[in-house]
């Protein structure tokens, strides 16, 4: 109910099924997913791992919060051409951080191998750590807020662009002009340049590149 309130939707029902790390190879597949069909599938840790954490329900519901934002996503995907893969998973942690679910190291500043977002977002590779990447610098910038999010469930547009390549002009442009209109109009081009993303220069210049009305 959180993450439908800050996104502003709702979803189909979803199923969660809450497994050990032994069934990862059996019908649920290899671990934490949303299957695209109405089912989630959370592996709660092992019994150390659920110690560490306090319980069963401290290891699950951030996993669970995680994986609700993508069938969240999944409302708006038809919306994004190219690959969002990554920028599915960076809205998926920033919208659980943002209701309190998961840890703010989850955003950054360092990735799986300990590379620092706040070097060069475009050195970043696996899939979570370049959507966190963006959303990183968004919340250092102050404007990683509930009417932020809101505005990213809601696009303005129809977008083309390969969220995984932040070498990309397009991914720039199109990052640029989308965040943009999610900020309410907020200046973006500091927080891409704090991501060294190469972009047209303007919110302006950015959505003529992108041939967007």
């Amino acid at each position: 109910m959180a993450e439908q309130s800050t996104a502003g939707l709702t979803s189909q029902p979803v199923t969660a099924f809450y497994f050990p790390p032994e069934m990862h190879k059996g019908g649920l597949g290899h671990g934490n997913a949303m299957y695209g069909n109405g089912m989630v599938g959370i592996n709660y840790g092992s019994p150390s791992g659920i110690t560490r954490k306090g319980g069963i329900v401290n290891g699950a519901l951030p996993i669970f919060a995680h994986e609700y934002a993508h069938v969240l996503f999944d409302e708006i995907k038809p919306l994004f051409s190219g690959d969002a893969s990554c920028l599915n998973e960076g809205i998926a942690d920033a919208l659980g951080f943002s209701i309190g679910f998961l840890p703010e190291d989850i955003l950054g500043p360092f990735t799986t191998d300990q590379v620092n977002f706040d070097s060069d977002c475009s050195v970043a590779s696996e899939v979570h750590d370049v959507g966190n990447c963006y959303f990183w610098h968004i919340k250092k910038a102050g404007l990683l807020t509930p009417a932020f999010l809101y505005g990213l469930f809601h696009p303005q547009h129809v977008f083309s662009f390969n969220s995984c390549d932040q070498r990309a002009i397009r991914t720039g442009n199109s990052t640029l002009v989308y965040f943009t209109e999610a900020a309410g109009g907020a200046n973006m081009v500091p927080v891409l340049n704090s991501m060294k993303i190469p972009h047209a220069g303007s919110y302006k210049a950015a959505k003529q590149a992108l041939g967007l009305r």
